[in-house]
This record gives structure tokens, sequence and C-alpha cells, in this order.
């Protein structure tokens, strides 16, 4: 057995997010027949287990923050599975008449609308024709009316000032926004709309891992180690009689890094290996 060290660069993104590399550990695949292998062969070490934890729709919950759409924020406080929700609105159904392709249709919708996704984006991603998309799309801003808002007032914002910003004040130029050629203004409003949400992940992610590396030194030291950050997911290597004491102080600390109207969300799971972690 051997041990790898990755390095992470702090600079290596436009969004503030971390980035791996030599190798690149926040790139293993998940799925296809090779993933479980590959996740298989990294290990925990004698004694301890890993543990994964992780923030869920961090992105969206950002997002109900910065826009406080009603209907968003409602749906998060109610904890109401908000893909299901997004799909039981545009398809104009009972959330729980909702099936798991129809949930599966509102994740992608979803995170299309994060990433300032055109009609023909989400076509291609869905597999539908360019019309049905663009109706599903209006259909959304038709009922997430604070979410459009919020987008447009970015977009202004990054024509007026050249840059927007998280709401930690992590800056990100915008350099196409006023370009005369059409292409490239879009691709600088897409970035406009998703730089203050990834990035806002990012600024909570890197708050929790300072929380958690104090809590560590402080009562977990040598027994607990921060090894893997892979967005908005941490791996710790944890003794194993303290790993049920230890996965409560971090989803502690983890939902309570930063204050947003809505709750932060932490789910958790461990395994000896790092396939075991993923469900």
């Amino acid at each position: 057995e051997s041990t790898i060290h990755t390095d992470y660069k702090q600079t290596g993104t436009s969004s503030g997010r971390l980035s791996s590399a030599n190798p690149n550990m926040q790139n293993i695949p998940i799925q296809g027949e090779w993933a479980e292998k590959i996740r298989k062969a990294f290990v925990a070490r004698d004694e301890f287990k890993f543990v994964s934890m992780d923030y869920s729709q961090i992105e969206l919950r950002i997002l109900a923050d910065m826009s406080k759409d009603n209907l968003l924020v409602e749906d998060f406080q109610n904890d109401i599975d908000i893909h299901r929700a997004t799909a039981s609105r545009i398809l104009g159904k009972e959330v729980d008449d909702v099936t798991k392709k129809e949930r599966s249709l509102g994740k992608t919708i979803n995170f299309g609308i994060l990433f300032g996704q055109t009609a023909f984006g989400l076509a291609s991603m869905l597999g539908i024709p360019t019309d049905v998309a663009q109706r599903y799309i209006t259909d959304y801003f038709q009922h997430y009316i604070g979410v459009e808002e919020y987008m447009r007032s970015l977009e202004k914002e990054a024509y007026k000032r050249g840059y927007v910003q998280t709401m930690f004040g992590t800056t990100r130029w915008i350099r196409g926004i006023r370009s005369r050629n059409m292409r490239l203004v879009r691709a600088a409003q897409r970035e406009a709309i998703n730089m203050p949400i990834q990035g806002g992940e990012a600024d909570i992610m890197k708050l929790a891992m300072i929380k958690l590396d104090e809590e560590i030194e402080k009562n977990f030291k040598d027994e607990v180690y921060i090894i893997l950050q892979i967005h908005d997911e941490l791996i710790f290597e944890v003794k194993e009689e303290r790993l049920k004491e230890f996965e409560k102080k971090a989803k502690e600390i983890m939902g309570d890094a930063v204050s947003l109207i809505v709750h932060l969300d932490v789910s958790s799971a461990s395994g000896d290996n790092m396939a075991e972690l993923k469900d």
C-alpha cells in the first residue's frame, strides 16, 4: 500500500473553488464499471474509517438565499424535495405523483437554471425538442419569479461594474459582457449568473474547513484527518471508536458554518474504502 498526496490549488478556478492536481482526486469516476473498482482501491488505514460529509443541494440553497424567491425558500423551509417540487410545478401535477423519471427532469432543469442553460443546451441534455425545453424554462421562471429577477440583476450588475461577487465578496471579473459579439455576451451572462452561486459554495466550504480544522486540533488530534475536499463534499479519515461522535460534531459545524435564510443540510456516509461512501 502507498499513500497518495494530491496538490490543492487555491487559485486554480475562477469561482474560488479549490482544484486538485497530481493526481486530480476531485475527478474520480462515480459511474461506469470502473468507478467502483477504482474507488475500492482507496482504503482507510487500520483502525480508521473514511467518513464523507456533503452539503445537500447547497447551490440551490444559496440561490434561495440570494434571490429570496418565495417558493424556493418555502420549499427548503418545509423540507420538500426540491427537484420533485420543480417537476410538479413545471408538469402541473401533485408533488406526490411525480415519478422518478420526472424528478430527474426537475433536477436537470434546476441545475440548468443555475448555469444559465439555454433552451438549446437543455434540449440536448434531456434529448427533447428545443421548443419543449424552452417551454420548461419559461414555465420555471413563471413560478420562480424571484429567481428570474435575481438573475437579471446579476447580468445588469456585471454590465455596470464589470464584475460580480459572492455573498462574501469573492470577486470575478466578467470580461465579455460588453462585447459586440452576442455569443460572448451570452457566455459572460451565464458566468455572471453562476459565479456568485458556485463561488458562494466554495466560500462556505472553506469556512467550514477552517472551523472543522479548529475542532480537530482541539478535540480529535491524531484521530481525525481531513483528507479530501470535492466541491460540496469533505472526506475524513476517522479513528473507528470516535466515528459517531465526530460525525455528529462535524454535521453541526458544517450546518452552522453560515446562516442563510434556509438551513444547510448535511448528509454523511462511512466505510473502509471510497466505494462504500457512495450510495
